[in-house]
C-alpha cells in the first residue's frame, strides 16, 4: 500500500496543476479605463471616459447614455460620428458572433459583444443585471447593436436590460425590433486607444534622440564655419 501511495499522490498533484493552469489561461482580464487622452487609468478612475476590454481586444464608452435614446438609424448615425479626445472610428457593438455567424436569440448570446460583456466580463447572468462594472448612467432598457435584421427587413437587432417592474424580467435577452423605435445605445471601438499614445520612456528616448540629432547638426555647421538652424519659438 505504501509503495502505490507516492505514484497516485504524484498523480493527484499532476492533476491539480492541471486544472490549476488550465483554469489560470481561461481567467479573463479585468477591464482598464482610459482617459480622453487615451492614458492608462484604473477602470473606476473619475479620469476614464473610455474602458478597454483586453480579452475582446475592444475599447467601450463608459456612458452609457451619452447619446440618448433615439432610432436605430439615429444611434448608427451618432455612433459613426462620435468623437472622444482624437479617437474615431466608433460603431454599435455587433449582435453576430466572432466568426460571423447568427446573431444568437433569447438568453446566453456570449458571441455577440453586449453578450460577451454581460455574461462574462461582468459576471452577470440571464434574468439578473447585478454588475455594471465601470460603466456610468446604463439605461434600463434595450441597446441597439449594428447588426440589421436580415430575416426581417426594417428590423434590428439590440439587447435588453429591461427592468424587472416595467415590461418584464428580461435582463441579458437579445432579440429584435422595428428600426423606427427608440433605444439607448454605447459605442464601442476596434483596438486599445492606448496603443496609439506614446508611453513616457518611449517619449524620453525621442526627445534624446532628436537632441542627439540637433547636436550633431550643430556640430557639422561649427566645423565648416556656418551655422546650424535655429528653430523659432
Amino acid at each position: 500500500m505504501t509503495g502505490d501511495f507516492k505514484p497516485r499522490a504524484a498523480a493527484l498533484i499532476f492533476t491539480l496543476a492541471t486544472l490549476a493552469s488550465s483554469h489560470a489561461a481561461t481567467a479573463l482580464a479585468p477591464l482598464e479605463g482610459r482617459t480622453i487622452t487615451g492614458a492608462k487609468v484604473d477602470a473606476y478612475d473619475p479620469r476614464a471616459v473610455m474602458e478597454y476590454d483586453p480579452n475582446m481586444n475592444l475599447t467601450w464608452l463608459r456612458d452609457w447614455n451619452a447619446s440618448g435614446p433615439r432610432s436605430w438609424a439615429g444611434q448608427l448615425a451618432w455612433a459613426s460620428n462620435l468623437q472622444v479626445g482624437s479617437f474615431a472610428n466608433w460603431s454599435l457593438p455587433t449582435s453576430r458572433n466572432p466568426d460571423g455567424s447568427g446573431p444568437c436569440a433569447l438568453y446566453n448570446c456570449t458571441g455577440s459583444q453586449m453578450g460577451y460583456l454581460f455574461y462574462e466580463v461582468l459576471g452577470n447572468t440571464d434574468h439578473s443585471f447585478t454588475n455594471a462594472g465601470p460603466f456610468q448612467n446604463i439605461q434600463h432598457y434595450g441597446y441597439w447593436s449594428g447588426t440589421a435584421d436580415a430575416e426581417h427587413p426594417g428590423s434590428a437587432w439590440f439587447f435588453h436590460l429591461y427592468d424587472a417592474d416595467t415590461v418584464g424580467n428580461n435582463r441579458g435577452f437579445q432579440w429584435r425590433s422595428d428600426q423606427t423605435a427608440w433605444q439607448a445605445a454605447v459605442a464601442v471601438r476596434p483596438g486599445d486607444v492606448a496603443a496609439t499614445v506614446p508611453e513616457p520612456a518611449s517619449s524620453a528616448l525621442m526627445l534624446a534622440g532628436l537632441a542627439t540629432v540637433a547636436l550633431g547638426a550643430a556640430a557639422r555647421a561649427k566645423r565648416r564655419g556656418g551655422h546650424a538652424y535655429q528653430p523659432v519659438g
